[in-house]
């Protein structure tokens, strides 16, 4: 991949206390719109965070679980303590394993490692 990389919608699995990225769970394409990023976030956060018993709780409509995807200006998230965060970022690409996140990075990573 080039090094200018690609626009894209990034989700991670983010620990609050971290203040970053701890995994990458998925890449979106950057014409997704809000609602299938929220729907990616949400069904992302419940199957990470919620024990099996609790997914079956929650499966009604008229039960939903406690956290649902919210928005902070252009990062919509979902959870508390272990958050499932998608950004809009651009420059993604692919860097040596060991290296980034997953192997990935983009422009304005916190804590890049390049």
């Amino acid at each position: 991949m080039g090094k200018n990389g690609k626009t894209a919608w990034l989700i991670t699995d983010e620990l609050e206390s971290e203040k970053g990225p701890v995994t990458v769970l998925a890449v979106l394409t950057p014409q997704a719109g809000k609602t299938m990023v929220e729907q990616a976030v949400d069904r992302l956060w419940r199957a990470l965070h919620l024990t099996g018993d609790e997914k079956l709780q929650y499966m009604a409509a008229s039960n939903p679980p406690p956290y649902k995807p919210s928005w902070t200006n252009l990062i919509c998230y979902c959870g508390q303590g272990s958050v499932v965060v998608a950004r809009k970022v651009t420059g993604l690409r692919d860097v040596p394993q060991g290296q980034g996140i997953d192997g990935l990075t983009w422009d304005g990573m916190p804590n890049a490692s390049e």
